[in-house]
């Protein structure tokens, strides 16, 4: 696909949006000549053309109005509320002249997730084109804020619609987002609440993104190159700081008649390789770097020829439009920078590589630096060099190759001073054939004007020192002039850096290791010198540090070498004194002696002007005679599947670094808690000082006491009474039961009398069958018998495109294997895998059975590998996204495979996942392991009952055996397989789960995964002989490799529960009612999604139901979820579940009032270190205090009451309580004075809203009937508001929707009013109503049918009480009405217009995401458990 030239096409600018453009958004339109709109605006040009149009804020919605009224032309739409950057017209339509592209589009708010000011707008749009590919990437452009349209392509799709795939598809159409434009507007991101274990696509802009937030605190504000007419000039240089780089960044800085890019080669001082890496940088070198590419072969010091480097050069030569090179320096780079047929520059900041060395006087006349000088200054460096290659002849090659590649390329050469330019054709006169020129650096301005420097008369002169203090640079001759200079004046060696240490403490030596440049004025008016010293041996090709000193008024005393010599007029403007010690100090000291000389000078510099950088660099101008260029030239293609890829993992590496963030973040507090900690201990260490006084008094006492104590205990009474002792014990444990079951029993019949108030005799026998259904996992033992040698043919499924490979190592007992693939054929499911079967040289007729089993891969190995080998054979040839390693002793069961790799998907961060093993008597052989820090292990739940809820919830684990493990291949192949140290078999499963770990996986065991293991079959259970020794030989080794690991795990005799949990941040108990049910009610759906944000904080959750029911499809489901949910027989007894485990809990929570009298009281006896936390899910004395209101009854006056006194009481007696809103909290601030009261709302996820206002129809409303006001308020709506909104609305459907429905809501049924009941799947009607309605006339806490209908973008008419506490906005975010009649018109009104239903459905989804998703519940729950 090719670009056509743009040309001076027509085209016209179109204004849309549902807001008057601004002045600013006007003036950005530069360049557009002819211009429409959709909208009556005042400041628009009175020639620009008026368009009806529906105001919208779509371009799609505009798109066919604007294309009817001007046929064939190029669009550019541009929303009112845009501000484009420069040249976005240009960009706009060189996208749109591509082969097939329809329509393209700017990046805005709503696509490039970066949160900016108005100042950096035009700034991130600099950083989109510098750090962009330049590429067009297909998008839907809806809700473009920019687009433009290519005016015959549009004509050619006729009335179809550009939303419209199916006709794009037709035409070869396309439309594009551009990568490297950015407007800004209004449009935020669109940040739809999705399930992490199910995450979207990653955007293609991820990359772009990261790049962006990484340069944006730089303030980095780059070049466009190739966007506008000005030439872009490709500057190369080391990577070493220094001139060199100063003067790039001084030239691109001053030089705007170009662009300015900036190739510059990194490397290792301590490799001595100087071109491992190149980084391609805009010319400010301000922010990361616009490309970064390792070089495959790194460059010591400069290289002939590199392909590579020649290939990655044409690319930025090519993609950054460069029409000129400026070399600065080949250190690191490659010749071919030399080559590329482009107007080439070299400017002299040194003399490499024509010599090796860098530091030397190369004007001497004694030097002849021919061969043998070459070799001879080689040979004395000894190890002091920058270059590793000592070798004279490669220098000469270099330094030949260097010439001649200089003259083919007709370079021309500029140097700072005609002493460079000399020194520089005195090593290679050759290149006198070129153009030559001599241009000085510039000297940038002082961000402040220089200091007043006094200089009045001292007795001590002062000398200043600048620069480092390294050979070449006036170490050698500072140090032997220094015990004779320091006679006659203080030294200040300013940025004499790391080699200076030496000096520190010398007598009247003054050393400052660092400064800035702009600090200079300031320390030089501190110090006020007299003169400065500047040494160096070697010759400077220009001394930035001389410009500086005498813009300064400083008198400078430099040596006779170099440009030094040619600058400076000894006794005019310096002074110059000969490159050694004895005339130099004697030159010093005889101008320190009588200062006429040096203030004759520094009156001089008074007069004296260093040239600018506007001088430098019009200078230049001259020279490089560029012109300027066709503007918008840049490559433009589109997005290929290297960058898609890279944005993937652009978005992975954002995830990773945010959850890195997160960890950092827990261990600074952590790390504050434990200094915390620490003062407590010191406290206690001082208290226990204290104590241990007053325990050694009570010592004394005792001592007094004993007598008589041991005559009580010989005396006949005490043993008389010793069983009436132990009985006191025993009843200490019965009055605990009895006081459990006494409060049980009178909650009970207090809801029993509550519900009779409210529900009747009929609604209150039926939410009792409700609350009793359920039955326990009720699966019958199964046993398997060891399998006979009775084979037959059979075939096994099998996938030419597998999901999983099931790789199965083989060795002898083929009766075994022949079970096993049999158990894998009949209970093969809809998941499709391979089966690959390694033979391990078995010596029975395994290698003849496996022949007759159809639809087995089959690995036969020469050589016995042992487990180990074959395992890792099988996984190489795997074909499956996931590995699945299974013993050929092993039989699998229904639903096995799906179970673990629907753990795989669905659990957070999932990296292995082992099944539950049981053996064939059908008792648990494991559910994951433990490993204590001994490296000694532990199979959890070993001889148990499978079915024990302690072992039927997906759980973390230490490791799982490798008897059924699963994975996904390329993790295992990237961690190497199983580690063959431990070869042939044992602790290879056990290291592979470290592994995983260790590569930020979690590993988990999934037990709805049964899988048959006949354990030993193989290897046998004796582990002195055998391939069985290997376990006890190989623990030494897993100790040896994981012992940082290791260090982390519970030690040996830590109690089994806890260390099972290990890992968990904390242990919290729930306790409700019943098992939730989140299809059915708000409460059970907000109880889940609280169970689901524990496990994301880390904490292992159990859930006592208060009935102890196990409930099919719920049970399960949170167990699917990692909550150890409890039911009978396990836990029949809650007196008992208390006493052997209340104390592993950090905290329980007791949820609703009826359910914690009865447990708070068992909480605090065998839990007293748990913190206990009482959910009210909604204060339910206001809510009955409010059905009393409206329905008169005395009876429900004296229940809510009750209710209120005893909310009271058990929020008194808990740590926290939690309610749902604000409402409630202020509430209890009065009623409960002093508690602590937090807020955990409902908590939903954001689905947004997937269907438009036209595509839908009917009301909704949606609530459990087993809560009374949501019958009444069905029942009030029906017939007292639904006949108003039909008046209205004749076609109109109420659709009710809800669990448990009583006779009296089924009465009200007719074509009108369907009652659909419970609904397994709600979301066609959340996407398919138009109005959801809460018309709840009493209630209390937040209600989740308006919170579940927000957060599907449905917008929702509700009374006062329906929305309290909601955080919500009358008219705004839902429409609140009070009484049949008003309620029924804004029922109407949200119905009929449009535009409010579009605003109600977006502000409702912004406040569920701000005060009702996950994000919200985690932070709530980081705060009521301390987390």
């Amino acid at each position: 696909m090719t670009a056509r030239s743009i040309g001076e096409k027509p085209f016209r600018v179109c204004l849309f949006g549902t807001t008057a453009p601004t002045a600013e958004g006007l003036a950005s339109l530069k360049g557009a000549t002819r211009l429409a709109h959709a909208g009556d605006w005042l400041l628009l040009p009175p020639d620009s053309a008026r368009v009806d149009a529906p105001a919208s804020d779509d371009p799609l919605t505009v798109l066919p109005s604007f294309a009817r009224a001007f046929p064939r032309e190029t669009l550019i739409l541009v929303r009112s509320d845009a501000v484009l950057p420069p040249h976005a017209f240009e960009r706009l339509l060189r996208a749109i002249e591509f082969d097939h592209v329809l329509g393209a589009a700017a990046l805005d708010g709503s696509s490039l997730d970066v949160a900016t000011d108005r100042d950096d707008a035009e700034r991130v749009d600099a950083l989109c084109y510098a750090y962009g590919g330049r590429r067009l990437v297909d998008a839907s452009l809806r809700g473009a804020a920019v687009s433009a349209w290519h005016g015959e392509r549009l004509e050619q799709l006729g009335h179809a619609s550009p939303a419209d795939a199916d006709a794009l598809a037709v035409h070869d159409f396309r439309c594009v987002v551009l990568d490297h434009l950015h407007v800004r507007s209004s449009a935020t991101p669109v940040r739809a609440d999705t399930d992490p274990r199910d995450p979207p696509p990653p955007s293609p802009f991820a990359t772009l993104r990261e790049r962006i937030l990484a340069a944006l605190p730089s303030g980095a504000n780059p070049d466009r190159p190739g966007l506008d007419a000005r030439p872009v000039l490709l500057h190369v240089v080391h990577g070493w700081g220094g001139g060199a780089e100063r003067w790039v960044r001084d030239f691109a800085r001053t030089f705007d008649g170009a662009c300015h890019l900036v190739l510059i080669s990194r490397g290792s001082f301590a490799r001595r390789r100087h071109g491992e890496w190149l980084e391609l940088h805009d010319g400010a070198l301000r922010g990361p770097p616009l490309l970064r590419i390792a070089l495959p072969v790194p460059i010591a010091d400069t290289a002939i020829a590199d392909g590579a480097y020649r290939d990655l050069l044409a690319g930025i030569v090519r993609d950054g439009c460069v029409d000129a090179v400026v070399v600065s320096s080949l250190i690191g780079h490659s010749l071919d920078v030399l080559s590329t047929r482009l107007p080439t520059f070299a400017v002299i900041h040194d003399h490499y590589p024509l010599w090796p060395t860098l530091h030397r006087d190369f004007g001497d006349a004694r030097l002849r630096f021919d061969d043998a000088q070459r070799a001879q200054d080689l040979a004395a460096l000894g190890g002091d060099s920058e270059f590793s290659n000592r070798d004279p002849k490669h220098w000469r090659t270099l330094r030949d190759a260097t010439v001649a590649t200089l003259r083919s390329a007709g370079t021309t050469l500029i140097a700072p001073s005609r002493s460079a330019l000399a020194n520089h054709l005195r090593l290679a006169p050759e290149l006198a054939e070129l153009s030559q020129h001599v241009i000085a650096h510039g000297l940038a301005p002082w961000p402040d004007a220089p200091l007043a420097t006094s200089h009045s008369a001292r007795k001590r002169p002062r000398l200043l020192v600048p620069g480092r203090v390294r050979r070449g640079k006036g170490a050698e001759l500072l140090v032997a002039a220094l015990e004779t200079l320091r006679e006659h004046a203080d030294l200040y060696l300013i940025g004499a850096g790391s080699d200076a240490h030496a000096l520190f403490g010398e007598r009247n030596v003054h050393v400052v290791l660092e400064y800035k440049r702009d600090e200079l004025p300031a320390l030089v008016s501190r110090i006020a010198p007299d003169a400065a010293l500047l040494l160096p041996t070697v010759a400077e090709t220009f001394s930035y540090t001389l410009s500086e000193l005498r813009s300064l008024g400083v008198p400078v005393i430099a040596t006779r070498v170099g440009a030094l010599a040619e600058r400076i007029r000894d006794g005019v403007d310096g002074f110059l004194v000969e490159p050694d010690a004895a005339p130099a100090t004697a030159r010093v000291a005889e101008l320190l002696a009588d200062r006429a000389a040096l203030d004759t000078v520094r009156d001089a510099m008074t007069s004296h002007r260093e040239s600018t950088l506007a001088e430098m660099t019009g200078a230049y101008a001259r020279v490089l005679q560029l012109g300027s260029r066709p503007a918008a030239r840049y490559p433009l293609v589109f997005a290929d599947a290297g960058s898609l890829i890279d944005a993937a993992r652009a978005e992975a590496i954002a995830r990773l670094d945010a959850r890195a963030f997160a960890l950092r973040h827990d261990i600074a507090e952590a790390r504050a808690e434990i200094d915390r900690r620490g003062e407590w201990g010191h406290a206690l260490d001082r208290e226990l000082g204290e104590r241990t006084r007053w325990a050694r008094s009570l010592d004394e006492e005792l001592r007094d006491l004993r007598p008589r104590y041991e005559q009580v205990i010989g005396s006949t009474s005490w043993r008389i009474t010793a069983p009436l002792r132990r009985w006191n014990a025993r009843l200490a444990g019965v009055r605990a039961a009895f006081a459990f079951r006494t409060q049980h029993l009178r909650s009970t019949l207090s809801r029993v009398r509550g519900s009779l108030a409210q529900r009747g005799v009929a609604g209150t026998l039926a939410r009792i069958v409700a609350e009793l259904r359920g039955n326990g996992p009720a699966r019958a033992r199964v046993t398997y018998a060891a399998p006979r040698d009775d084979f037959a043919r059979f075939a096994v499924p099998t996938s030419a495109s597998p999901r999983v490979s099931i790789v199965i190592p083989v060795y002898n007992k083929i009766a075994y294997t022949s079970a096993c693939l049999r158990s894998l054929a009949e209970h093969a499911g809809a998941m499709p895998f391979e089966v690959i079967v390694v033979d391990d040289s078995s010596s029975d007729r395994t290698q003849e059975r496996l022949a007759d089993v159809e639809g087995l891969r089959v690995l036969r190995n020469a050589e016995n590998l042992g487990f180990i080998g074959s395992c890792n054979a099988g996984a190489a040839a795997a074909k499956g996204e996931l590995v699945l390693f299974l013993n050929n002793d092993t039989r699998v069961t229904a639903g096995w495979l799906e179970a673990l790799v629907r753990c795989l998907d669905e659990a957070p961060n999932a990296g292995l996942v082992g099944a539950k093993l049981v053996y064939p008597d059908g008792r648990l052989q494991e559910a994951g392991g433990i490993i204590f820090d001994d490296a000694s292990g532990w199979n959890y739940g070993r001889f148990d009952d499978p079915d024990d809820p302690r072992y039927a919830f997906r759980r973390e684990v230490d490791y799982c055996s490798g008897a059924a493990i699963l994975l996904r291949t390329d993790l295992f192949r990237r961690l190497g397989g199983f580690d063959t140290r431990y070869a042939p078999a044992y602790y290879e499963d056990t290291d592979l789960a470290f592994a995983v770990r260790a590569a930020g996986h979690t590993v988990y065991c999934e037990p709805a995964s049964t899988v048959v293991h006949f354990e030993g079959v193989t290897s046998g259970t004796d582990t002195s002989t055998g391939v069985k020794r290997f376990q006890t030989i190989n623990h030494a080794k897993f100790a040896e490799k994981w012992k940082l690991a290791l260090a982390r795990q519970p030690a040996p005799g830590t109690p089994i529960a806890i260390a099972s949990s290990h890992r968990a941040t904390k242990r919290v108990l729930i306790v409700d009612a019943t098992t939730p049910t989140p299809d059915q009610d708000s409460g059970s759906l907000r109880m889940v999604n609280l169970m689901r944000v524990l496990g994301d904080l880390g904490c292992r959750t159990t859930f006592l139901p208060d009935n102890r029911l196990w409930i099919e499809r719920y049970t399960p489901a949170l167990q699917a979820i990692g909550v150890e949910a409890l039911y009978a027989p396990w836990a029949a007894d809650p007196v008992k579940f208390f006493r052997e485990r209340g104390a592993e809990f950090d905290a329980i929570v007791l949820s609703r009032h009826y359910v914690a009298a009865s447990y708070l009281g068992l909480a605090r006896l065998y839990a007293p270190r748990a913190r206990l936390i009482f959910d009210t899910v909604d204060l339910h004395y206001l809510r009955e205090q409010r059905a009393f209101e409206l329905e008169k009854k005395p009876e429900l006056a004296r229940h809510a009451a009750a209710t209120k006194a005893q909310e009271l009481k058990l929020i008194r007696e808990s740590d926290t309580t939690l309610v749902v809103s604000d409402v409630e909290q202020k509430l209890l601030a009065t009623d409960a004075p002093g508690a602590r009261v937090e807020i955990l709302s409902n908590v939903h996820e954001v689905y947004g809203c997937r269907k438009p206002f036209t595509e839908r129809r009917d009301l909704v409303f949606v609530g459990g009937f087993q809560h009374p006001p949501n019958t009444d308020a069905v029942t009030w709506f029906v017939r007292e508001v639904f006949p108003l909104v039909r008046a209205k609305l004749p076609d109109v459907k109420f659709h009710v929707i809800g669990s448990k429905v009583p006779a009296t809501i089924t009465a009200l049924a007719d074509e009108h009013v369907i009652v659909h009941g419970y609904v397994e799947d709600i979301a066609p009607f959340m996407d398919g109503c138009r109005v959801s309605v809460a018309p709840l006339r009493y209630g209390a806490g937040v209600k989740g049918k308006v919170n579940m209908a927000m957060s599907y973008g449905l917008p929702v008419v509700a009374t006062p009480i329906a929305v309290e506490g909601m955080h919500v906005e009358a008219g705004r975010d839902v429409l609140v009405s009070d009484g049949a009649a008003l309620f029924a018109q804004a029922t109407v009104q949200a119905y009929e217009d449009e535009a409010l239903w579009n605003a109600l459905s977006q502000r409702g989804i912004e406040n569920v995401r701000r005060h009702f998703s996950f994000d919200a519940a985690r932070a709530a729950l980081r705060e009521v458990l301390d987390l």
